[in-house]
């Protein structure tokens, strides 16, 4: 390695160690994924609310793991069903069991800001997402309408998210539990905005909640929010049973993979792409040092031409034109044997006829060769002007084919 190289790779060295130093000092991003697990400490995480449901109901509050359409099959179940997730859509199989189940005197609560398109039919409802032309803010605030529940000033969730808001409910049917507003300059009601009802079923209730981030650990450790989340529950009957769904949650599912969990962490991640870079920078100039040279092996020789001359040699030195006449003669019936494919067992007239056929000369000229070559046959000795002229006849005779 040269010195030039030797500097490009140091000041690449230095800038690498400068950017991973800076990546590694910048603070941790706060992860706003709606999670809504039991078991996440983000801030759309429910360890809060998870860990104070059971503190105050240690008998009645019972984790399900199972989708609503399995858990149900039991028929002793009884209680409340709990659902805190981002978005809730049963399939319709699955709803019609937890509605078949809330109407025989059980309670549903779900809490999600999107709900499934049959659940809302079901209930004859509409959903839409709250727009306010003098704000650039989403900041919601939340009260009820419950005298008994609602708070002098309303509860404030001072983060952007959208509002999702009943557009119509039949009061005749249902009851408006709470209501919401975005932020103006003041945290006080001005458009009533229905996001929490109560619709019976049966002889059961369901209640739809539109808000859960006032379930999530930002809201309820922000001011007095958990009051709102304590009031929210208020109308859950505490001495029945309350199974929390942990099947509908955004965060149930994560990922296992090694390298998901390696790329996660930064300080990990960089590591890992440091290692990488390191054994780039190693097979570009230490493997490439080492590299051993390729021995070049000649390819083999073709001996066949250099043997066929030291022999005809030998039979030239000894004048014996008769042996290479023969050898002449016995290679090119050979010839018609491989290339023709014409059987030279008897040399008749039909052997002439296919020969002159198939090699493309005429009947009087194959006639005049294979005389010539019958001659020579009977011939004790021969003359050299006789053997050249037997190679020049079967040399024209191959060049017509």
């Amino acid at each position: 390695m040269s010195k030039y190289h030797k500097i490009l790779l140091t000041v690449f060295l230095l800038l690498l160690a400068g950017l991973v130093f800076l990546e590694a000092s910048q603070p941790q991003p706060i992860n706003w994924n709606p999670s809504y697990a039991h078991v996440d400490k983000i801030p759309l995480g429910s360890y809060v609310f998870y860990e104070s449901m059971q503190k105050k109901y240690p008998e009645n509050f019972q984790k399900v793991k199972q989708p609503p359409f399995e858990f149900l099959n039991d028929s002793s179940v009884s209680g409340t069903y709990l659902f805190l997730n981002h978005a809730i859509a049963f399939g319709e199989a699955e709803l019609k069991k937890i509605l078949a189940w809330a109407a025989k005197g059980n309670t549903v609560y779900i809490s999600a800001a999107y709900l499934g398109q049959n659940l809302l039919d079901t209930l004859q409802l509409e959903t839409r997402v709250a727009f306010k032309y003098n704000t650039v803010k989403y900041q919601p605030i939340l009260n009820f309408t419950n005298p008994n529940l609602k708070a002098d000033s309303a509860y404030f969730y001072a983060h952007d998210t959208d509002l999702v808001y009943f557009l119509e409910i039949d009061t005749t049917a249902q009851t408006v539990l709470g209501i919401s507003d975005l932020l103006a300059k003041k945290p006080v009601i001005e458009d009533s905005l229905v996001n929490f009802i109560k619709a019976p079923f049966g002889k059961g209730e369901i209640f739809l909640h539109l808000f859960p981030e006032a379930f999530s650990n930002y809201f309820m450790l922000l001011g007095n929010n958990r009051e709102y989340a304590e009031k929210a529950l208020a109308y859950i009957d505490p001495e029945k049973p309350i199974f929390w769904d942990a099947h509908y949650k955004i965060g149930g599912v994560f990922q296992t993979s090694p390298l998901y969990i390696l790329l996660g962490n930064k300080y990990l991640k960089w590591a890992y792409y440091f290692v990488l870079i390191a054994a780039v920078l190693f097979v570009l100039f230490e493997g490439k040092r080492k590299q051993k040279s390729i021995e070049i092996v000649p390819p083999l020789q073709n001996k066949t031409h250099d043997f066929t001359r030291t022999i005809a040699g030998m039979y030239l030195e000894n004048n014996d034109h008769k042996a290479i006449a023969e050898k002449q003669i016995q290679l090119f019936l050979n010839y018609v044997r491989t290339k023709l494919r014409i059987n030279t067992q008897e040399i008749d007239e039909e052997f002439l006829k296919n020969l002159s056929e198939r090699s493309g000369n005429s009947e009087k000229t194959t006639r005049d060769l294979f005389s010539y070559i019958a001659s020579i046959q009977q011939k004790q000795h021969l003359e050299k002007s006789e053997l050249l002229k037997l190679n020049k006849s079967i040399s024209d005779f191959k060049e017509e084919e």
